[in-house]
């Protein structure tokens, strides 16, 4: 096919995929050059890679998140008991008011756990590139004992995770046949462009010559004129 029609197949091919639609291999294969058929199967390849190494979690990270996730449900019931203006009335031996006990248990168990990973990090800095943000610890530190403030890890799918984490990594199959045929798509467009660069300017400097070419007879004739 040519280019124009290269160009309309991929267009089709990528409406499919934006609408939900799937693209069988061969449809694929017929419309990409050998070298960008090769790179769909080195970006799904790289795709496979990176879903095994998100599922191979160091225990620590392992273990950080069902810390937390104690954490939270401390906090989750003190959110509940603070809702509820029966029991968050109700005092305990120590004074204190169910949903305060509840707060103070679910700081605590923040606290120990900022304590926790502050150990573990120290150990292994290296287990900091999984976590969704840069982790400073003690009076200049960036963590409080608070579900809005505690790291998450990167393959979390929590609201509170900060950017996009591992998940702006992952892609579907059906992703990566969207960006081999985005990239082909672009690499016509640019090939389209460049042959209508190149033919203007040959149109432009075939004007030139020929404008030169009458100017040159027009001074011949005007010659031939005045020698006669």
């Amino acid at each position: 096919m040519d280019r124009s029609q290269r160009k309309a197949r991929l267009t089709e091919l990528l409406d499919r995929l934006t609408n939900g639609q799937d693209v069988a291999r061969r449809d694929m294969k017929a419309v990409l050059s050998e070298e960008q058929f090769a790179a769909m199967q080195v970006y799904w390849d790289e795709q496979k890679q990176f879903r095994a190494d998100a599922k191979n979690k160091p225990a620590e990270v392992i273990e950080y998140e069902k810390r937390l996730n104690k954490a939270m449900f401390e906090y989750s019931k003190a959110e509940g008991y603070s809702g509820s203006m029966r029991r968050e009335q109700i005092r305990g031996n120590d004074g204190k008011r169910t949903a305060k006990r509840a707060y103070d248990r679910a700081e605590t168990a923040f606290e120990r756990l900022i304590e926790w990973l502050e150990e573990r990090l120290t150990a292994d800095p290296s287990l900091r590139t999984w976590f969704d943000r840069t982790i400073a610890f003690g009076l200049e530190g960036n963590l409080a004992p608070n579900p809005d403030e505690m790291p998450r890890v990167v393959t979390s799918r929590s609201k509170d995770r900060v950017g996009d984490g591992w998940l702006i990594g992952k892609q579907t199959k059906r992703d990566v046949k969207r960006r081999v045929l985005d990239e082909a798509l672009a690499d016509t467009v640019a090939a389209e462009e460049l042959a209508a660069r190149i033919a203007a300017r040959i149109a432009e400097e075939e004007a030139e010559a020929e404008a030169s070419r009458q100017a040159a007879q027009q001074e011949l004739r005007k010659l031939a004129r005045s020698r006669s």
